[in-house]
């Protein structure tokens, strides 16, 4: 997957397409930050993102905040996650992207869990499964569901 993005990179280069280059930016910082190469992955990123906000192209732009808001989860910056985020839903409403909502609202769910905001988390992962059901996508929600379960047995302290 590497190897093909930065094919993807270099073939937007020599077209002289920045659409084209960001969205091998993107593909790239995935096995990156798969690999633990945070430096990569921050490097491509806000080159990526930038191209996208100048022509206000939201659907790379949501994986673009997604992928960022994973390394903010992973550097433990959960306030930066729950931005992050949440920009990622506004953004996947605005073009009715559900699955990107979906994903977006179970990274806010963990954000917030993770900063200690249980109603915001709860909110969160409650209407990610909503949107998950909305379109039929049930795998790899058990963890939503399980930390559902767990903070309803939590109480506001024991965090």
């Amino acid at each position: 997957m590497a190897e093909a993005a930065d094919e993807m990179i270099v073939g937007g280069e020599k077209l002289d397409n920045p659409v084209w280059v960001a969205g091998g930016q993107n593909w790239r910082s995935l096995p990156a930050l798969l690999l633990e190469d945070l430096d990569t992955a921050r490097r491509l990123l806000p080159e990526a993102m930038k191209v996208f906000e100048e022509i206000d192209e939201h659907y790379f732009m949501t994986w673009t905040l997604y992928l960022q808001a994973m390394i903010a989860s992973i550097e433990q910056r959960p306030q930066d996650a729950i931005e992050l985020y949440a920009r990622q839903v506004s953004r996947s409403r605005e073009i009715g992207y559900r699955r990107g909502t979906m994903v977006a609202l179970e990274g806010l769910g963990q954000a917030n869990l993770a900063a200690g905001e249980l109603e915001a988390s709860e909110t969160a992962f409650i209407e990610s499964l909503a949107a998950a059901e909305e379109i039929h996508v049930r795998a790899g929600f058990d963890e939503a569901d399980a930390a559902l379960a767990i903070m309803e047995n939590l109480n506001p302290g024991e965090l």
